[in-house]
């Protein structure tokens, strides 16, 4: 895989998705003088509720995906994955985390997907990579 190749899977997963890849990280449950109120802290995940990916875990395939990954950000991920190391060989680290953050940046996800396709923009621009599968990408109902 290269970068280009990188950029484009993940910006089509992002926009074919349309929303955060997300799991339940803890549930707190408060008594208070009107009953029982419960609280739920929820973070990105590489596979969350529902199937869902975020961008790194879009491409890790299935079979190379461990559920020890969750909390950990993509470059100790490769460190502890020689396959995965290897698998994104061609692949600039610091594109791989941009990407991740711009997947768990919830403020990507409160329009139609204008900030998104933005920070994407200014992605492509920053690593000399080629936008234009941008052009058709817009979110799917949500």
């Amino acid at each position: 895989m290269d970068n280009q190749e990188v950029f484009d899977k993940i910006a089509t997963h992002l926009f074919a998705q349309g929303k955060r890849s997300l799991i339940l990280l803890s549930r707190t449950t408060y008594l208070t003088g009107g009953g029982v109120e419960h609280s739920e802290m929820m973070g990105c995940a590489y596979r969350g509720e529902g199937g869902l990916k975020c961008a790194i875990g879009a491409l890790i395939p299935d079979e190379l995906y461990l559920p020890s990954f969750e909390g950990k950000r993509v470059g100790a991920v490769l460190t502890n994955s020689a396959e995965l190391n290897n698998m994104f060989a061609g692949v600039r680290r610091d594109l791989l985390d941009k990407m991740q953050e711009i997947h768990d940046n919830n403020n990507n996800w409160l329009d139609d997907g204008l900030k998104l396709r933005q920070n994407l923009e200014m992605v492509a621009k920053d690593y000399k990579l080629s936008p234009a599968i941008l052009t058709d990408l817009k979110f799917k109902e949500r």
